[in-house]
């Protein structure tokens, strides 16, 4: 099975299917169009995506900018495959892997309703929950909850996605984690916004 391979036909996963059949999401695919230069330097998006490591490339389902605009609320659904290589012991993957995708993925989520759709973390706390297992796919799960100004706060979890033919739409998926994030828009940010630079 090719790197590429095992994040092939996610888009049908029932669980998956019902969230862009609901047509209130846009999809993307983050790491996609990250340019070479900054993926030597980038943890997720150059340096994790490898074999056995993280796939590429994660999917994500984002609220439609118009749903957005009407009710300020943003939330957001982040699928990786983790592979056997980022443990922090043999079969499991580690905790401070799934913070910094935590930490990057609700930080996207709630940028989405910042007056320039930039910020800096402020503060991150994670409760562990269940672990994680290797060799298994994830869906990251965020939604803003409270908007004040420039500041932002996200909720979140982790989830295994269990394989198509194991899923359950009747049971809850595992949380691997749970997590709240605190984004603040810097004062500067209309600077880099009006020069093109953030985004």
């Amino acid at each position: 099975m090719t790197v590429e391979s095992v994040m092939e036909g996610l888009d049908e996963h029932p669980y998956v299917r019902k969230l862009i059949d609901s047509g209130k999401y846009d999809i993307s695919y983050p790491y996609q169009d990250v340019e070479e230069e900054r993926k030597e330097y980038s943890l997720t998006s150059g340096i994790l995506i490898s074999s056995g490591l993280i796939s590429p490339t994660p999917m994500a389902l984002t609220t439609k900018r118009e749903i957005i605009d009407e009710t300020g609320e943003c939330e957001l659904f982040v699928f990786y495959h983790l592979g056997p290589r980022i443990c922090g012991h043999k079969g499991i993957i580690h905790g401070g892997l799934l913070a910094t995708l935590l930490d990057e993925s609700l930080c996207r989520c709630g940028f989405q309703v910042l007056p320039h759709k930039v910020g800096v973390t402020a503060s991150l706390n994670i409760q562990y929950c269940s672990p994680t297992p290797a060799d298994s796919h994830i869906v990251l799960k965020a939604k803003t909850s409270k908007l004040d100004g420039r500041k932002v706060w996200v909720e979140g979890t982790t989830n295994v996605l269990p394989p198509p033919n194991e899923y359950d739409c009747l049971k809850e998926l595992t949380v691997g984690t749970k997590a709240e994030l605190l984004a603040i828009e810097p004062k500067w940010a209309s600077k880099l916004t009006e020069t093109g630079t953030a985004h």
